[in-house]
């Protein structure tokens, strides 16, 4: 029995297939000649195409008939056959698909213009409705409405194939305005989630226009603008011409690293466009092997039909992910994790690897995740902020890298970098104290003798100074150098909420007291340090380094960036 449309959507994601265009070209396809009509004079080659998506774990294999609409044809001279390419291409898939795959049709733009007067509405409408009705009568599970640029379009497409009975995926082009966030008329991905969500889709998404890395804010924000399905299917990266070729650079593993990201934002549909191939499609679904139906959440047991519209929440999957944070954070993350619906592995690096300089903590926290198992997890979560550059040039692995945009850890523990920098300028000299850096604060080991501090002398006691430089002597070093609270007017101590009583806060007032500096008592805040572990990544807060890319620090409000490896 073939998967129908919400039988799949009961394990997400669901894999999708690739491109078809080059495919066909890889086979003898001349450029200018009308792929979809291959459909009945290479009808063979077209069964090539759909049977190497379906062996490398296409669970949706899409139909070549994405011009398959008679305005599009008529500019081949093939408006006759409209019917009959629409037909074959659907028995085509249907024979490759066998029960393993479902068959979703593909329908492309007009390529002609409402706003110019090119096209009218109700011809637009009857082209449409005259492929929908083929692509069904020939028996598709579902309808893919694609690469649309114009929502007046899409929303034709959608009411006549809405006719059929049959599910419609709607999917837009999102490549224009600065951000490349918006249609080419320009719209956001909001505004056209709310009205194709009013116009009756049954799942939404946007195709093609971008590379991989550029579709992990459009995944995020078509989750967030929707409680339908979202179905997202990017290129290979940006096309490059080379010595008269159109290549792409974005290797299958890279892609299937960042489809990882979009599997965490719960994206339900994740495929190709252009420039992918079968073996894009198999990596992902080794990316994917360790999933299993009763480890997702999808729709089962939501009672949707055919044609569901309604209310979906709760779509969100479980993942699993590796956390690997600084051991000041251990309270306040054991009691994060323990409330998660994600599965999460925590590993605590010890506090002293601050004090070994950026170069040796980059390299204790690139170790660290080297050896993390990558096909283990969907991504690797990070607790640590800039932390004077000890993250710069840290590289992700082969999946994605979350790390919070912070320059310290005050930030997570006081929920914001603007509360950060809201109290740091109107308490300027704070020392701040935390359970975790009361508890977990000194260095030990090999890193305590690798410390600044100790090559320099500056970890010396006065006492132990005076026995070694003279008690005048001592005095300027301990002056000048040892002791760290010099600068400082007063100590904070941040309560979390996690700590089982006053002892910690006493601690701090004894300290506080020791140097003779002012005491004062500040409400932390777990926001940051819950959304880190929750899969909460919003684009201000946290920055998503995709596979094989380095953290960058461009020294302005972002904090950190990421950057692609070099050619």
């Amino acid at each position: 029995m073939r998967p129908s449309f919400t039988g799949l959507l009961s394990s997400i994601p669901v894999i999708t297939d690739g491109a078809w265009g080059t495919q066909l070209q890889s086979l003898g396809l001349s450029a200018g000649d009308c792929p979809d009509e291959w459909n009945l004079s290479h009808p063979d080659r077209v069964l090539d195409v759909a049977r190497r998506y379906v062996n490398a774990g296409s669970r949706v294999i899409l139909t070549n008939t994405f011009r398959g609409n008679r305005i599009a044809l008529s500019g081949f001279g093939l408006r006759d056959q409209t019917a009959a390419i629409n037909r074959a291409g659907v028995e085509i898939s249907r024979q490759a698909a066998g029960d393993t795959a479902a068959v979703f049709a593909s329908i492309g733009p007009t390529g002609k213009m409402l706003m110019t007067g090119e096209v009218s509405s109700d011809e637009m409408r009857d082209a449409y409705l005259e492929q929908a009705t083929s692509l069904a009568a020939a028996g598709a599970d579902a309808l893919v409405i694609e690469t649309q640029t114009d929502l007046d379009e899409a929303k034709i497409a959608l009411g006549a194939a809405k006719t059929t009975g049959l599910p419609v995926i709607v999917s837009m082009v999102f490549d224009s305005g600065k951000d490349k966030d918006r249609t080419m008329m320009g719209l956001t991905v909001e505004q056209v989630a709310r009205d194709l969500g009013e116009a009756g889709a049954d799942a939404i998404g946007a195709n093609c226009g971008l590379g991989i890395e550029g579709y992990l804010p459009i995944g995020r924000r078509l989750r967030a603008a929707t409680t339908l399905p979202v179905w997202i299917k990017p290129n290979a990266g940006l096309p490059e011409l080379v010595e008269g070729i159109i290549r792409y650079r974005i290797t299958p593993a890279q892609f299937a690293g960042y489809a990882g990201a979009l599997r965490s934002e719960g994206v339900h549909f994740i495929g190709g466009c252009c420039g992918t191939t079968p073996d894009f499609i198999s990596s992902l679904r080794a990316a994917f092997r360790d999933q299993s139906p009763s480890g997702t959440r999808g729709l089962a047991g939501v009672g949707v039909g055919h044609n569901f519209s309604g209310n979906l929440q709760g779509l969100g999957q479980k993942m699993k992910y590796k956390l690997i944070s600084c051991e000041v954070f251990f309270r306040e993350l054991c009691f994060a994790v323990s409330r998660s619906r994600h599965q999460i592995d925590l590993e605590f690096l010890p506090k002293g690897l601050h004090d070994i300089g950026c170069v040796g903590m980059l390299s204790r926290l690139q170790e660290a995740v080297d050896r993390t198992d990558s096909s283990s997890y969907d991504a690797i979560l990070f607790g640590y902020g800039l932390c004077n550059n000890g993250i710069t040039g840290l590289r992700a692995p082969a999946i994605p890298l979350v790390v919070p945009r912070a320059h310290d850890c005050m930030t997570l523990f006081l929920g914001s970098k603007e509360r950060y920098l809201e109290y740091f300028n109107s308490n300027p000299g704070t020392y701040f104290l935390t359970s975790g850096w009361l508890e977990r604060g000194e260095a030990t080991g090999d890193l305590k003798q690798l410390s600044i501090q100790a090559q320099t002398g500056m970890d010396l006691t006065y006492e132990q100074l005076v026995e070694k430089y003279g008690e005048e002597n001592a005095r300027f070093l301990w002056d000048e150098l040892c002791d760290t609270t010099k600068h400082y007017r007063q100590m904070a101590f941040i309560e979390m909420g996690v700590e089982p009583d006053g002892q910690f806060k006493t601690l701090a007032e004894n300290k506080a007291a020791s140097h003779n500096l002012q005491f004062s008592h500040v409400k932390g805040d777990m926001r940051l340090l819950l959304n880190l572990v929750d899969g909460e990544w919003n684009e201000k807060d946290f920055l998503t380094v995709p596979p094989g890319w380095t953290i960058a620090s461009p020294m302005n409000e972002n904090i950190i960036t990421a950057e692609p490896p070099a050619s």
